[in-house]
């Protein structure tokens, strides 16, 4: 009786390898892209849930929304990678109205924001793709200091609004976490 010697082919794996996030958070203009990135037996074929869509590259992507890039091999083997999709806050300018400072830049744990006004303020702070790290609500009296706990973010860029929604006002400042 003959040997006989099988091959399998590498175990099979898709990954989505870009995404842009929407331009805000009810739109629904993200993109994302993927595909099989090793092993499995051609043709594929793909499939992103929840948009139906079959191409490499997926359009029309909603804010806030999980899509899952399915990849189907020609054995019937399927391999699957997922993303949500955030949105982008824009290029946002710094501006120096409203009499803000923050200190220090970089910060280890705590960001010093202080401020002249006397107001109730949220503090929006979001990552650099975008997403809403945390908000919290806070007043704050005249020439006085609030101490912004940064301890547990990861080390990145962040963009963080003071807004006033009674005022209709809103002020930006960068950071960096070291």
């Amino acid at each position: 009786m003959g040997s006989y010697t099988v091959i399998q082919p590498a175990l099979f794996q898709a990954t989505i390898t870009s995404i842009i996030p929407a331009s805000c958070s009810n739109c629904c203009d993200g993109v994302a892209s993927g595909g099989p990135t090793v092993g499995g037996t051609p043709p594929y074929m793909l499939l992103w849930s929840p948009s139906n869509q079959t191409y490499t590259t997926a359009t029309g992507l909603c804010a806030g929304t999980t899509y899952t890039m399915c990849v189907t091999d020609a054995n019937g083997c399927v391999a699957c990678d997922s993303v949500m999709v955030s949105y982008t806050v824009g290029n946002v300018e710094e501006n120096d109205a409203g009499n803000f400072s923050t200190y220090p830049n970089p910060v280890l744990n705590e960001l010093t924001i202080s401020t002249t006004q006397t107001d109730n303020y949220t503090i929006s702070v979001y990552d650099c793709l975008g997403k809403l790290i945390l908000t919290q609500s806070i007043p704050i009296a005249a020439n006085s200091n609030y101490i912004l706990n940064c301890s547990e973010m990861p080390i990145g860029i962040y963009t963080m609004q003071i807004s006033n929604v009674a005022a209709s006002t809103r002020f930006y400042r960068r950071f960096v976490k070291q």
